[in-house]
């Protein structure tokens, strides 16, 4: 079910016990700031946490970079042809090592229209390499992106089970910003983002314990 933002916010000022409309300590557009602050913080931590699939066009060569906005590559699909309407043959990702050995010069080789193979390298999570060579065709990719600023009248745009996690964040922004001169402010602050991290490390637990290709291995 689609969560309204401010139906999140109104979860967030009962948790602050700040729900009194005549007098509140905390602004809706400074709540609405750090959820948006909040929304970014987890896509650091958590790449995943909002995907995006679409069809792209390569540049000519091997050399690709993922659409703006875009955080981190998680999969090629398939090759999408010339105008990117045409389904094509799957593409694997390879090991960077095997191409070098097997194809030395194979950036320099002849391009083509449909990919076979893709190379990664997690320290640079935005940029991939095709092979062959490409002519500028389309592929489908999957990739983390940063989600869009919200405003007032928006739908939260993570997944509903991601709300506990985002209200704790703003909850964290709002203890800090009010702890300046209080110690147990400044420690409600450190305890709701630890709740907020926690939340996002013990999902890629779970996820990793039931992933079907782990437990197939």
């Amino acid at each position: 079910m689609a969560i309204a933002v401010n139906d999140l916010i109104t979860k967030v000022r009962a948790e602050l016990n700040d729900e009194s409309s005549d007098n509140y300590m905390w602004s809706t557009d400074s709540l609405i700031g750090w959820l948006n602050s909040g929304l970014k913080e987890a896509v650091i931590h958590k790449p995943d946490i909002y995907m995006s699939i679409g069809v792209v066009s390569l540049l000519v060569g091997t050399r690709q970079v993922i659409p703006a906005g875009g955080v981190q590559l998680m999969d090629i699909v398939r090759n999408m042809g010339a105008a990117g309407t045409t389904p094509g043959n799957p593409i694997t990702l390879i090991d960077r090592q095997v191409l070098d050995t097997m194809y030395p010069s194979w950036h320099s080789m002849t391009a083509e229209a449909a990919v076979k193979h893709f190379i990664y390298n997690e320290q640079y999570p935005k940029v991939y390499y095709v092979f062959p060579p490409n002519t500028g065709t389309y592929v489908e990719i999957i990739y983390g992106a940063t989600p869009a600023t919200v405003i007032a009248g928006d739908t939260f745009p993570l997944d509903d089970i991601w709300e506990p996690a985002l209200i704790d964040y703003v909850c964290y922004r709002a203890y800090k910003r009010a702890g300046d001169n209080s110690p147990i402010n400044a420690a409600t602050a450190d305890a709701y983002y630890r709740s907020f991290l926690l939340a996002l490390g013990a999902k890629d637990a779970v996820e990793a314990m039931y992933d079907p290709n782990r437990r197939r291995a």
